[in-house]
């Protein structure tokens, strides 16, 4: 090993050497399906990969577009050995595949598209004749030629990934993860968690999803521990089996954003809850958007008697540009609400090294404890920057606080606070609804809703703004029928509470409110969704109106 500071691909490959035949990985599909490696063989796989990559110069990009299971993992690591950035992506349905691969390989000038053999014929399909770069299906690869393959390994400098947002808040952007943002983050996650090699992970998380791709697959790479991944759409259609695998596995450590707990209460029947055993899990973390107290009670309640233990929930807020994981709390000590939001719980602090601001974003002055501000983030963590985007990233990731400190912050664009040293997320500073000169944040607008028709709360409603000559508007979009009863409790509950009038409602069947990769729901789509619809019957309307 050099004397330099280790990367995740020096650690994995000190695991290589020294526990080769040690199971690092199960990938289970359905109820029976089951994959599993061992270091020696990811190892292996990942080489192969890597020597396939003869023509590809070290920085290049490669579109990582797999389906749930191994081969995306070994693709990533075939990536890291040869340097070449990887940009992991979802494996959309073939009508949105197009638009989104196209318009990220133009971003970021992509070299090579990867997938493999199964998913190469519906891409290569649903891409035809759109200008992308050539496909190589990774696990077609002669072995041999890994076998043989030894390059150059990266350092702390050298870019990792490029981290493609949700673009729930604006267009999609690909924040640039450096291998040193890489380390740092998956050893602060290590202390906050306490993970160690004994630990056994147990999850749904996407692997192109920054949860899943660096709390899960690369946080295990690196630390040593087993990871055991259940296909997302096998979780959301059927949420007992990630319980029953959490069972099987003996999972000492579990998480997902705050919608797959609320599945687990609203899709899982209780003569389907006989047999499981959770009380092996010592922590169960949660986040990627708001986190309500309430979900958390229910849930501990619910699965109290199965052995789950709500000071297993851990409660943390994080976002790409951070790499991961921003604030926690301490592994154990479960939830705290809030006392300037009850039903909000508390995230914790920042990790050793890193420092967090509350911030009025418009004079750039720190706030004092207690008022609500956008939250300013330092630290190794901090992503590189977006792709290509200079003028953005002296903005976005170089920001300076106007007392004349000389440190450079992220702007984060989400709002929050802090009580006794700990933040509060209170929202986002697009998501914010102006009517009448009043600001009215989507969340607690969302959340007044759900109280007024607590049947929302197994779907979900998303309030955004439109614009109108007089200013802004408030629409929600919801998943449920449509009904008389619903939109009158809809509208007492916004005129209470916060003097509002509802200008229009969509409702849209079960399953298809617009929602991110980690399950959360995008507002932006919803607005795009409603805009459309409009737009349509519009049309509609006029071309009746001719004849």
């Amino acid at each position: 090993m050099s004397a330099r500071a280790p990367t995740l691909v020096d650690a994995w490959r000190r695991r290589v050497r020294g526990a080769p035949s040690q199971l690092t990985f199960s990938f289970l599909e359905g109820d029976e399906g089951r994959i599993d490696l061992t270091v020696a063989d990811l190892d292996r796989a990942a080489r192969t990969v890597a020597a396939s990559f003869s023509d590809i110069a070290p920085g290049e990009r490669a579109l990582l577009l797999y389906p749930p299971g191994p081969d995306f993992a070994i693709a990533f690591l075939g990536c890291l050995y040869a340097r070449v950035i990887a940009v992991p992506l979802p494996l959309a349905n073939p009508r949105r595949l197009r638009p989104q691969v196209t318009r990220i390989a133009r971003d970021c000038g992509a070299a090579l598209i990867l997938t493999n053999a199964a998913s190469a014929g519906t891409i290569s399909r649903a891409l035809d004749g759109a200008p992308v770069p050539e496909m190589l299906a990774t696990d077609q690869q002669p072995a041999a030629a890994g076998e043989a393959w030894d390059g150059a390994l990266p350092t702390m400098g050298d870019p990792a990934f490029i981290q493609y947002t949700s673009g729930t808040t604006g267009g999609p952007k690909g924040v640039l993860v450096e291998h040193r943002s890489l380390a740092a983050n998956i050893a602060a996650i290590q202390a906050a968690f306490r993970l160690t090699p004994a630990d056994i992970v147990v999850t749904w998380l996407p692997h192109h999803h920054d949860m899943g791709l660096i709390g899960v697959l690369a946080a295990a790479m690196m630390i040593g521990h087993r990871a055991v991944l259940l296909s997302p759409p096998d979780m959301v259609r059927r949420p007992v089996r990630w319980l029953r695998a959490m069972t099987r596995e003996g999972a000492t450590i579990t998480g997902s954003p705050p919608f797959g707990y609320e599945r687990c209460l609203s899709r899982i029947a209780p003569e389907e809850r006989a047999g499981l055993d959770l009380s092996a899990c010592r922590l169960a973390f949660v986040g990627a958007e708001p986190i309500r107290a309430g979900l958390l009670e229910r849930f501990s309640e619910t699965y109290q008697p199965y052995g789950f233990t709500s000071t297993a929930f851990y409660p943390c807020y994080g976002l790409a540009e951070t790499t991961l994981f921003a604030t926690g709390g301490t592994a154990g000590g479960g939830f705290r609400r809030a006392r300037s939001a009850p039903d909000t719980v508390l995230c914790g602090k920042p990790s050793d090294g890193h420092q967090l601001r509350i911030v009025d974003p418009a004079t750039r002055r720190a706030v004092p404890a207690g008022q609500a501000g956008e939250i300013w983030l330092s630290g190794p963590s901090i992503a590189a920057g977006y792709w290509g985007r200079p003028d953005e990233n002296e903005t976005v990731f170089r920001a300076t606080l106007s007392d004349g400190a000389v440190s450079h912050f992220l702007r984060t664009g989400d709002l929050g606070r802090l009580e006794n040293g700990e933040l509060v997320v209170t929202g986002r500073l697009k998501d914010v609804i102006i009517v009448a000169g009043r600001n009215h944040h989507a969340e607690d607008l969302e959340l007044s809703a759900q109280a007024a028709c607590p049947e929302l709360r197994a779907s979900g409603i998303a309030a955004f703004a439109i614009a109108r000559n007089d200013g802004e508007a408030l629409v929600l979009t919801i998943e449920a029928a449509d009904s008389n009863d619903l939109r009158a409790r809809l509208r007492e509950a916004m005129a209470a509470e916060h003097e509002l009038a509802i200008a229009d409602m969509l409702f849209v069947p079960a399953g298809r409110l617009p929602r991110t990769t980690s399950g959360k729901i995008s507002r932006k789509a919803c607005q795009a969704l409603f805009l459309d619809r409009r737009r349509t019957q519009r049309a509609t309307a006029e071309g009746v109106g001719a004849e």
